[in-house]
């Protein structure tokens, strides 16, 4: 497709939206380094923002996460073997959430 034909399918400010964003993630990312953050954290971090963004605007990637989670049983392992906290309660109040804002 040329950008001819996409052309008027996206808002404009969506760009906008997009450019402001990877800035900030670029400011988080590097402000976390600095200040001694674990790198696995900070790439955490930005990538569960992104997914509770996505949730928030369509409520099925947040079943499809939670289904994924069940399955591997990913809450348990990382709560049994690493002592994170719970993922699946997180998760799940955000689908909720996303439903209730709907």
């Amino acid at each position: 497709m040329s950008a001819r034909a996409l052309q008027g399918t996206v808002a404009p400010w969506v760009g906008l939206v997009a450019g402001v964003a990877t800035i900030a993630a670029g400011i988080f990312a590097g402000a976390s380094i600095m200040l001694g953050v674990d790198p696995k954290l900070t790439v955490a971090a930005l990538a569960g923002a992104a997914m509770a963004v996505a949730i928030l605007r369509n409520v099925e990637w947040g079943l499809y996460a939670l289904a994924g989670f069940a399955i591997l049983r990913l809450s348990d392992i990382a709560t049994d073997y690493h002592g994170a906290p719970s993922t699946v309660q997180p998760l799940l109040g955000l689908i909720v959430l996303s439903i209730v804002a709907r």
